[in-house]
């Protein structure tokens, strides 16, 4: 009877979890493969050659991978994934295009790639051994993917602001976008970023993926003052409290000090999650949303969430929030 009461009360509790806290779980233990999750989505056609031609090991979860064609160089939209044929194993990788389509034009032409840590991911699991095994290995590529600037059926010459919402690892596709923006196109419009992270090994901001270069960035915005990114730090969420040691206090203030250096006119740090104000503040004023697009990218239960804030936020069309889901 107890253990039927427990389960009684267990259904109950589940009942009134919001949709978006349970549906997502599913998605993450699936085990289906990147070209199976993938099969409906665009691709470009016919196969690339690449080599793969360096290694940076960002920290103890990411590496940069840059290829450099050989032969015709492939072409693609910021945002866009590679299906990635590696030897010997059957299956291809999916993993986002960081760099922008300018990169491919410069003296020495490469795509890069942050591929992430995942033993059971067996291409990524590949691209992870040592780089003197790797190195100079040629692979075979193909660009696919609809999460893309310009935005697919709209108007950019009506865009006026651009909302990116990142989670962790998210940030990949979305920094391919925001490098395009401010470097190489002729978009004119605000830009506001939100990107949170736990803090990396080195436990300052500085080991945040892609935080550096972020950063610098926006600093070419100034003094124009158009652009503004947030940085939301989930651990640790705030200083100690006086009845920790003196030491543990100092320390998380010494820090924090060192993170300081990010923040200025076009940038912010926040030591907690973020919340629906902070999206509906980023969109702005509910009458100038209908020339705002939305990017989300980030792990399912944040990407679900922040998705349908966009939607329901007042003056947004659903048709300008625009998410990408890898899992």
């Amino acid at each position: 009877m107890g253990s039927r009461l427990r389960a009684l009360r267990s259904l109950s509790i589940l009942a009134r979890l919001p949709l978006q806290d349970i549906t997502p779980r599913r998605a993450m233990t699936s085990k289906t493969s990147h070209e199976e999750r993938t099969a409906a989505d665009r691709r470009e056609p016919g196969l690339h050659t690449v080599v793969l031609d360096k290694i940076e090991q960002v920290n103890m979860n990411i590496r940069l991978l840059k290829l450099g064609p050989r032969g015709e160089k492939p072409k693609f939209l910021p945002g866009q994934w590679l299906d990635v044929h590696v030897p010997r194993i059957p299956q291809a990788g999916g993993f986002t295009i960081t760099s922008t389509p300018d990169d491919l034009k410069k003296d020495e032409p490469y795509l890069e790639l942050a591929v992430q840590h995942s033993p059971n991911n067996p291409p990524a699991a590949w691209l992870w051994q040592r780089e003197k095994k790797i190195l100079g290995t040629e692979l075979q590529i193909r660009v696919g993917g609809s999460f893309v600037w310009p935005p697919p059926g709209i108007d950019t010459n009506q865009v006026h602001k651009v909302v990116l919402v990142a989670g962790g690892v998210g940030i990949n596709p979305l920094l391919s976008i925001i490098t395009h923006l401010i470097l190489h196109s002729d978009y004119h419009g605000q830009i506001e970023l939100l990107y949170t992270s736990r803090k990396g090994p080195s436990g300052n901001i500085s080991s945040i993926l892609f935080v550096k270069r972020i950063h610098e960035l926006f600093q070419r915005d100034l003094p124009q003052k158009r652009h503004h990114y947030t940085l939301f730090c989930t651990a640790p969420f705030a200083l100690p409290s006086t009845s920790h040691s003196g030491e543990k206090r100092s320390n998380v203030i010494r820090e924090r000090s060192g993170d300081m250096h990010y923040v200025g006119e076009h940038q912010s740090i926040e030591y907690r999650r973020f919340e629906q104000k902070d999206l509906e503040t980023a969109l702005g004023p509910v009458e100038e949303r209908g020339n705002t697009v939305a990017y989300v990218c980030g792990p399912p239960r944040m990407t679900d969430w922040a998705v349908d804030v966009l939607n329901r936020s007042k003056g947004m069309d659903q048709a300008r929030v625009l998410c990408e889901k890898w899992w």
